[in-house]
């Protein structure tokens, strides 16, 4: 097998492996949010439920 072919595998295998990282950190950190969400007493999850429509712009 050439140097620059070999390479090429293990460029594309880093980068496939950083991929799936990044998704299962952006998952984690997604449910780690909604665990925290669900966790808050209704009336701070009502308050951030306002502040969000609030903030879109008309």
């Amino acid at each position: 097998m050439e140097l620059s072919q070999l390479l090429n595998e293990i460029r594309a295998n880093y980068e496939k492996i950083l991929t799936r990282n990044q998704i299962e950190t952006v998952l984690s950190t997604r449910i780690q949010v909604m665990i925290s969400y669900r966790q808050a007493p209704s009336r701070i999850r009502r308050q951030s439920m306002s502040t969000q429509f609030l903030s879109r712009p008309l």
